[in-house]
């Protein structure tokens, strides 16, 4: 008796189980396909030609080296490398981008290293000086390139301005706006992760305050959840809500040598004091 009646409840709890999760599944599907639908829709708008599309840019670096052997003759190469993410952010052609990604000393020192150790097997093995001088481009999505250059690099944040030798104005600029607002909002990472433009991810932000774990010094980030590559440093951390940009992405941290999916940004309220204390005044 005892066991029939526990069964029977059983069965009785299974089949209402069973269509509360049908119906739970069901529902769970059309919401599941509203967001996806969502964040397609989103990154369609983002990355248009009438949206910010054409204001995010790959950037790369020219190094064109000159090697000089010891009887003076002089030896000539140019190096070129994909090295991360820009946006604009002045309709007079000014960007944004993170003062790490322009650096290329390590492409300097692995070619340095590289030319020493060829020229040290000659006979008689020889000593050669290199001299590097950097030129920076940045391409869209429309795989049209433009010439830029250095304008100012941060001292206390990892930000760095470039300027666009010529630029059409009316390419949409990327507007900052003060995080401290912007708590758990939905966003997207447009960028060039791993060398490949157009991509976008997203994400979450995912701290009320600024935190300095991603960084050995004093220079505090905004944190957020998404997936990020080398790459993508240098992108807007850009507000699905708000149409505005809290942070620029700058790096993520690592769990057991992966991605754990915590990600840093550069905040706006850093930014937004970079650039009006260095951009110049409008012409005009």
């Amino acid at each position: 008796m005892t066991t029939k009646y526990f069964c029977g409840i059983s069965a009785l709890f299974l089949a209402i189980l069973l269509a509360f999760t049908i119906s739970a599944t069901a529902h769970d599907d059309v919401n599941s396909h509203n967001i996806f639908k969502g964040m397609g829709d989103a990154s369609r708008a983002l990355m248009s030609k009438e949206g910010y599309g054409r204001s995010v840019f790959t950037l790369y670096v020219n190094l064109d080296v000159t090697i000089i052997n010891e009887s003076g003759k002089k030896a000539k190469q140019e190096i070129a490398g994909k090295i991360g993410t820009a946006f604009i952010v002045r309709d007079d052609g000014f960007l944004l981008t993170n003062n790490h990604v322009i650096d290329a000393g390590k492409m300097r020192k692995e070619y340095s290293k590289k030319v020493r150790e060829l020229y040290s097997t000659l006979a008689p093995p020889q000593r050669v000086t290199l001299r590097f001088k950097e030129s920076y481009k940045a391409v869209d999505s429309s795989g049209v390139t433009f010439l830029v250059s250095v304008f100012k690099q941060s001292d206390s944040i990892d930000a760095a301005i470039l300027r666009f030798e010529k630029i059409d104005p009316s390419r949409k600029v990327f507007i900052l706006e003060d995080e401290s607002e912007s708590l758990f909002s939905p966003i997207a990472v447009p960028g060039s992760p791993l060398g490949i433009p157009n991509m976008i991810g997203f994400g979450h932000i995912a701290r009320a305050a600024l935190d300095s774990a991603c960084g050995d010094n004093k220079e505090e980030y905004l944190l957020f959840m998404s997936s990020l590559n080398p790459g993508n440093s240098g992108g807007p951390l850009y507000n699905l809500e708000t149409d505005k940009v809290n942070g620029m992405v700058t790096a993520y941290l690592l769990s057991n040598g992966g991605n754990s999916m915590i990600s840093c940004a550069v905040p706006a309220s850093s930014l937004i004091k970079f650039l009006d204390k260095n951009l110049p005044p409008r012409k005009g």
